[in-house]
């Protein structure tokens, strides 16, 4: 399953973004939230069929985890926040 949503998400990614180096908050950004986009779809077709609560809180942590990255949670150097 693991391989199946890396092999999708990449397939999501090119359709967008070509390969190559992204700098800048404005270009990171928009990487970030076209991806999120893709693992937001995603994971609404799964909330449905999730039946444990290990499985959800996985769901939850990973989610957490995009939004400290989309807000710089944890970067200290505002210089750094805007690259």
């Amino acid at each position: 399953m693991e391989e199946l949503i890396r092999r999708r998400a990449k397939v999501h990614l090119r359709s967008r973004f070509g390969s190559g180096e992204y700098r800048g908050s404005n270009k990171a950004n928009a990487v970030i939230q076209h991806q999120s986009t893709f693992y937001d779809d995603l994971l609404q077709s799964f909330i449905p069929r999730i039946a444990c609560r290990s499985a959800a809180e996985f769901l939850f942590f990973q989610y957490d985890e995009t939004w400290r990255i989309i807000h710089g949670q944890g970067i200290l150097d505002l210089q750094e926040r805007q690259e």
